[in-house]
């Protein structure tokens, strides 16, 4: 529970530093989670998954230019980025709902929801915070 409560408070402080950032965030080296291509780019091993619901609300997402005419791969570099930074550790990704503001909050701004894991073992619940629409 304490390493969960931890999370959420780096990520309200990554979300309060993302809105003085330049968008998108730069990417971040991390030798133990992420592996070379062959441009000398580096990417995180996560394999994404998307619960049904989540692919049911992608398919009725607007013609939104941010997703360049690929709002499926948008979303996962989205999760693949946030995952560098702030979770590492993570080898799965389940993306519980596609890019939306509000929620419990409903002045909460523009987000992905996001269960980041170790094998089976939930890491944590993220809300994964994007540019604005």
């Amino acid at each position: 529970m304490a390493r969960l409560i931890t999370l959420a408070q780096s990520h309200w402080t990554a979300y309060k530093n993302l809105m003085h950032e330049e968008w998108p965030p730069g990417r971040i080296e991390d030798s133990q989670s992420s592996s070379m291509t062959g441009e000398g780019e580096q990417t995180h091993d996560l394999s994404i998954a998307w619960t049904n619901p989540a692919q049911s609300q992608l398919v009725r997402l607007p013609n939104d230019p941010r997703f360049n005419g690929d709002p499926r791969a948008w979303h996962e570099r989205e999760v693949r980025e946030y995952a560098k930074r702030y979770v590492p550790e993570a080898n799965r990704a389940r993306i519980r709902k596609p890019v939306h503001s509000g929620g419990v909050d409903p002045t909460e701004s523009w987000h992905i929801t996001v269960t980041y894991k170790k094998n089976n073992r939930d890491l944590a619940i993220c809300h994964v915070y994007t540019a604005t629409a």
